[in-house]
């Protein structure tokens, strides 16, 4: 993870361990505790150094969502821990060692229309661990705003630490890179893309919506690139794209490898995110970086995120996204422009300047212990 070795590499003053949550037999040695079938116990992982600090790696939902309320928490972490940080869920490990949670988004809670029953309960438990916390990470002013309205009790805990840019983003993609990428997913035509996991609040189908408005105009040529992998709630979405790919100009690539998202971000000429809510909005500051001009909703950290570098759009509107989509597409010097701000903006998101913050929430809680 990128965060972990950002931290390793920041100080040595500090050690760092990772843990996780176990459920696999043969993995570590078993949990003890009546009714929690087939569950094991959490053991460190290639300890980094970094002292006395605790970082919680693996989304463990079904550990935390077993564990009943009325036993007691297990002291699983030896007391000369400093800080445990959990950057997924709050599993409960301790009540001796000062916890620090991170909050991705509240999603769940304000649409549980689009999400799954399990990441709804899943949010219930990150609440909860929220409010016994040392210190709550937001990943964005966004998240920290819809966090407060759910638990306002924590606001004198609350830090926004924003996300990094992983470096083969903001590294050069070359021209026979971005070929190579291209000819390897049959991408022989200009197209726009969409990196984003396939779920309803993403809002693909009226992203293809916008697209059969553009393929319905004279020249149209671009195709679209939809790269992502399948999630939850697909009915609207394959109902759609049964009705758009029948000619051949939108692409569903499915995941896509680390080694060749990048390139193929690069190769296109717009990237288009018209996701109706986001914690963050990671895939807007990788296309930056890349250099690829973004049309993006301008729905909660989306434009904080994208401030002034990428063209924002109502989500809402077909015809306003298919507008902005088209602008681009014909405008080359609008294009340059954004291109230029948005690496410039994506530069500024670097994930030592995340584990640098973090490290100071890690030690604001540690004190605040003693």
């Amino acid at each position: 993870m990128h965060l972990v070795k950002a931290l390793a590499a920041l100080t040595a003053d500090l050690e760092l361990r990772q843990w996780f949550a176990a459920l696999r037999t043969g993995q570590c040695a078993r949990v003890m505790a009546p009714g929690l079938r087939d569950a094991r116990a959490l053991a460190p992982l290639a300890p980094a150094r970094f002292p006395n600090a605790v970082f919680c790696t693996t989304p463990a939902a079904r550990f935390w969502s077993r564990w009943p309320r009325e036993w007691p928490v297990p002291e699983l972490l030896p007391a000369s821990y400093d800080v445990f940080h959990a950057p997924f869920l709050p599993l409960p490990f301790s009540r001796r060692v000062p916890l620090v949670l991170t909050v991705h988004d509240v999603i769940p809670l304000l649409h549980p229309e689009w999400v799954t029953r399990r990441q709804w309960t899943q949010l219930q438990a990150v609440l909860a661990g929220a409010r016994r916390a040392a210190h709550v990470i937001a990943d964005s002013a966004a998240t920290r705003d819809d966090l407060l309205n759910l638990v306002p009790e924590v606001a004198d805990r609350v830090t926004v630490v924003p996300l990094g840019v992983a470096a083969a983003f903001l590294a050069e993609q070359t021209p026979e890179r971005v070929q190579q990428a291209r000819l390897r997913y049959g991408l022989k035509r200009p197209y726009v893309v969409s990196v984003c996991t396939l779920e309803p609040r993403k809002n693909l189908p009226r992203l293809l919506d916008a697209y059969q408005v553009l393929c319905s105009r004279p020249r149209w040529e671009h195709e679209l690139v939809l790269i992502g992998s399948p999630g939850w709630r697909l009915g609207p979405l394959r109902q759609k794209l049964a009705e758009v790919e029948s000619d051949g100009r939108v692409h569903t690539l499915g995941h896509v490898p680390d080694d060749d998202l990048p390139a193929l971000i690069a190769g296109a000429e717009v990237m288009a995110f018209p996701s109706l809510c986001e914690g963050f909005g990671l895939p807007v500051l990788e296309a930056m970086a890349c250099g690829t001009p973004v049309v993006c909703a301008n729905t909660a950290s989306l434009p904080e995120i994208a401030s002034g570098a990428a063209v924002l759009v109502d989500p809402l509107s077909t015809e306003c996204l298919a507008e902005a989509i088209a602008d681009l597409v014909q405008d080359e010097s609008l294009r340059r422009r954004l291109a230029e701000a948005g690496r410039e903006r994506a530069r500024r998101f670097t994930w030592e300047r995340t584990a640098r913050q973090t490290l100071a929430v890690y030690r604001a809680a540690a004190g605040a212990r003693h």
